[in-house]
């Protein structure tokens, strides 16, 4: 072996052992065990030999090769794999590196549940009071109100003035013998009574021979006052009028013999114009039971409208 080679395996040798024993010394200072220390110094020499040699034997041959070497050979197929070497010795820890620079801001997260409602805080100070407002459209007229119960009855008022006396009733009676009549004035009208005829065929009529208007007249006519002999009758005019209104007897309401039976209307009548009416309500009797022919008229006239 050449010295050069020599020299240079011893070398390697003292370095790897310069720098065994400066670990050793160095690996307490970052916090190894000093037990730990030594160990691992021994152990790593011992390695250290021990390559040192394998690569002694290997340049040896290597040169010894080179030497005597013929034509290279085929490659030779691939060993078998060796075995698995020994674990290594944990490494020493590394100095921490200075920090580095921020990174850029991350994406937004996602929105949070809403929280649970604070309590209340305390009523603050009234503001102050703000301007009127404009003043607003007429609104549309309400719906009319439901009629109020009537209140209660107010104490009677003073009595008032008596005022003037009202038109009284005219009361009309009228009775005349057998062919003769006979006038009557009522409120704006003139009533004409006549009795007329031979005991058989007695009559006893009225008629208007004065006032303007007209008249309607109603009753119910009965010969002797018996109940098969009851007639309505109901007629009307204008007026004047100097012909029969209404009458009773002969015709009033049969043509029989009027001898020995006595005639009977009452009801009542209406003159009218356009200013007021005179109501006459009013009882007709012929009496002819003794063939005397009697005529007799009792009534009340009121007026109303128009004081005449």
């Amino acid at each position: 072996m050449p010295a050069s080679g020599r020299r240079r395996i011893t070398l390697t040798v003292l370095l790897s052992v310069a720098a065994l024993l400066c670990a050793s010394m160095l690996a307490p200072a970052f916090g190894a065990p000093k037990a730990v220390s030594a160990a691992s110094l021994a152990k790593k020499l011992s390695r250290t030999l021990k390559i040192a040699k394998r690569a002694d034997r290997n340049a040896k041959r290597a040169i010894k090769g080179l030497q005597n070497a013929g034509a290279p050979g085929p490659a030779g197929p691939a060993g078998p794999t060796g075995p698995k070497g020994d674990k290594g010795d944990p490494g020493t820890a590394a100095n921490v590196g200075a920090t580095g620079p921020q990174g850029p801001p991350g994406p937004q997260g996602d929105k949070g549940d809403t929280g649970d409602t604070g309590p209340q805080g305390p009523q603050g100070d009234p503001g102050p009071q703000g301007l009127p407002g404009a003043k607003g459209d007429k609104g549309d007229k309400g719906d009319k109100g439901d009629t109020g119960d009537t209140g209660p009855q107010g104490p009677q008022g003073d009595q008032g003035p008596t005022g003037q006396a009202g038109p009284g009733a005219t009361w009309i009676n009228v009775s005349i013998p057998n062919n003769a009549s006979t006038d009557r004035t009522v409120p704006g009208w003139t009533l004409r009574f006549q009795c007329s005829g031979v005991a058989t065929h007695r009559l006893f009529h009225l008629a208007v021979p004065a006032g303007n208007g007209g008249i309607q007249l109603s009753g119910i006519k009965t010969i002797d006052d018996a109940p098969g002999s009851t007639v309505p009758f109901a007629t009307g005019s204008g007026t004047p009028n100097t012909g029969i209104v209404a009458a009773i007897g002969v015709n009033h309401p049969n043509p029989n013999n009027t001898s020995g039976h006595f005639y009977r209307m009452n009801g009542s009548f209406v003159l009218h114009d356009g200013l007021g009416s005179t109501t006459v309500t009013y009882d007709m009797f012929l009496e002819n039971r003794g063939d005397a022919g009697t005529c007799h008229f009792r009534g009340t006239a009121v007026q109303s409208g128009l004081i005449r």
